[in-house]
């Protein structure tokens, strides 16, 4: 059983703002027996009740964007298996706020071409497991919450913005002249050193060209990461 609830407000291009919480009430039918030493548990392991998380984007000014999110993780019951710690044991683990923030700044280049210089802190409050296992015999498994400690970041971005019709037309075209070579091939006895099977190649990779133009609009230069 559980329940989810999302909400999202915008203001222009000055401000958006998007929050959503989940409870999740997740229990096995029958009792889990994970270990000889611990009692049968009927609540799901690595399962938090409680979760949310908010994402807010402010443009105060024109191509300068202050972007920041966060999520909080309820507590939930974690397996930690013998080796580093002399038995097997539950653990219960505290409640996380993880907090980033990025501001970026966009220069307008040529046309479709955007330079985005960033720079932000991930998990501010550098909230973090604090007793994870160590040497030869622990427990690899046993890793919950924020996956990074507080760490700084800066990078340089480079977006290529492309108008949908026009790249939609482009393919459209494309597979239009392959299909006139696919049918006029065979037609055309001076043209019988051109094999079917380059052609088809030409159709294929004339598509993941632009198939590849019209995803990847962003070129990630440079990325540096400060613990």
């Amino acid at each position: 059983a559980g329940l989810n609830v999302e909400a999202k407000v915008g203001y222009g291009h000055l401000l958006t703002f998007q929050a959503g919480y989940t409870y999740n009430h997740s229990r096995y039918i029958q009792p889990e027996q994970w270990s000889p030493t611990i009692a049968p548990q009927r609540r799901m392991f690595r399962t938090p009740d409680h979760y949310g998380y908010f994402l807010l984007n402010i443009e105060p000014v024109k191509h300068f964007h202050i972007l920041t999110n966060g999520k909080v993780t309820g507590n939930m019951l974690v397996q930690h298996f013998a080796g580093y710690i002399p038995e097997d044991k539950e653990v219960t683990t505290p409640v996380f706020f993880e907090w980033d923030v990025k501001l970026c700044y966009d220069i307008p280049l040529y046309k479709h071409y955007t330079l985005e210089i960033n720079a932000g802190v991930k998990n501010i409050l550098d909230n973090f497991q604090n007793d994870i296992d160590q040497g030869m015999n622990r427990d690899a498994g046993y890793v919950y919450g924020p996956s990074m400690p507080r760490t700084f970041f800066a990078g340089i971005n480079l977006h290529i913005l492309f108008d949908t019709y026009l790249v939609l037309l482009i393919v459209r075209e494309y597979m239009v002249v392959t299909a006139w070579f696919l049918i006029h091939l065979k037609s055309h006895r001076k043209y019988h050193y051109i094999s079917f099977r380059n052609v088809l190649f030409l159709h294929l990779f004339l598509q993941h060209i632009s198939f590849l133009i019209f995803h990847f609009q962003k070129i990630q230069l440079y990325h540096f990461l400060f613990f």
